[in-house]
């Protein structure tokens, strides 16, 4: 039998409360918080207005970069690709918002986006910790959502586009799982950097694609959660979650992070990050937390219970954690030429075949995590 695990404090999922972030808001000065309450105030109005900031251009780029961090709900401003025109005076600037989407067509569409949140979250455990409900947020995703390779569908760049449309980018998924988390009562905001490319020697050899995850806190500790790289890092299908509650060390061999505001104000990328933790815990780490650890593959009690759930739950895939105490690869290659077929088969003679289990198609690694 499996041990019992502590997923953290559970919650009836139909008492959760949702929370705005206001890890952008908490940047900014005095004046720039009067700004962000003006633009809070035009960005949800039926139909665009020419409004006045008392702030300069680059001040209300961070304003307009602070917002998006904490609203991911706003899928109808730049849409398109624009979000506002401006007249600039120096000291204060006209803006007037670029809406996709207006009038009762935008109250319409705000209402299914609505619907939808909280669909997921009506089909959610009825009872679940913080950490048990992120992780079923991140499978939901990655099950409903396919990565817009081509970058041409509508609205692939929102939250909107991920939950009604399922198909996006990077943006569509990071927007996705903090709006889902934040009606959780999860606090969870957006990270903004780039993918980086390496060597053969670990060394960068180039930046230059722009890409967007999440940190979100669970039981007090900050992590990173890429959902986009935990649905298409398994090119297979299979669900994923390679990405789920890292640490900074994990991502740092495949990205750059873009600064905070106060860190560099004139980065011509007006996409500034507003919250950067440091995010060193592994606890609830995905591995670590959820899968059963193979310590010698010949005591396997525990890895075969850990089948014959899967098996019981009708899941297609199951993942394992093979210790820290083990040469990653040498174990590897030992399970997948001795051991895998022998716990298929000892699964399906203890659970008398019902349900009945194939010999597994795929098997999948990840040495980095």
């Amino acid at each position: 039998q499996l041990p019992e695990r502590d997923f953290g404090e559970q919650k009836l999922t139909a008492d959760r409360e949702a929370i705005v972030m206001t890890c952008g808001y908490d940047t900014l000065d005095d004046s720039l918080k009067d700004t962000y309450d003006t633009v809070d105030e035009f960005v949800n109005k039926s139909e665009p207005e020419r409004f006045t900031a008392d702030c300069s251009h680059d001040e209300f780029r961070s304003v307009m970069s602070a917002y998006r961090n904490d609203h991911p709900e706003v899928f109808w401003l730049g849409a398109d690709g624009t979000e506002y025109h401006y007249w600039d005076y120096g000291d204060s600037i006209d803006v007037e918002y670029y809406f996709a989407f207006e009038g009762d067509e935008l109250d319409e569409m705000k209402e299914e986006l609505s619907d939808r949140v909280e669909k997921i979250m009506a089909e959610a455990p009825e009872e679940a910790s913080d950490y048990e409900l992120e992780l079923y947020f991140n499978d939901y995703l990655t099950k409903n959502i396919e990565y817009d390779t081509e970058k041409s569908g509508p609205m692939i760049r929102n939250s909107y586009g991920a939950l009604l449309f399922g198909r996006v980018v990077c943006a569509g998924y990071s927007e996705a799982f903090q709006l889902l988390c934040n009606r959780a009562g999860i606090e969870c905001a957006e990270i903004y950097g780039y993918i980086t490319h390496t060597d053969g020697d670990g060394n960068q050899t180039e930046e230059n694609t722009l890409h967007q995850w999440n940190c979100v806190k669970i039981e007090g500790d900050w992590y990173y959660v890429d959902v986009t790289w935990n649905d298409i890092s398994q090119m297979g299908g299979i669900m994923a979650h390679a990405y789920f509650n890292v640490t900074y060390d994990d991502l740092m061999p495949t990205r750059t992070f873009n600064p905070l505001y106060e860190d560099d104000p004139d980065r011509e990328d007006s996409l500034f990050n507003s919250i950067f933790p440091e995010c060193d815990a592994t606890e609830y780490n995905y591995y670590k937390k959820s899968c059963t650890e193979i310590t010698d593959p010949n005591d396997d009690d525990e890895i075969i219970a850990a089948i014959i759930e899967a098996a019981k739950e009708k899941r297609t895939s199951i993942d394992f954690r093979i210790s820290d105490g083990l040469d990653f690869r040498s174990a590897r290659d030992e399970i997948a030429d001795k051991y895998v077929v022998r716990w298929t088969d000892a699964a399906n003679f203890y659970n008398k075949d019902d349900p009945s289990i194939e010999r597994p198609k795929k098997l999948y690694s990840y040495d980095k995590t």
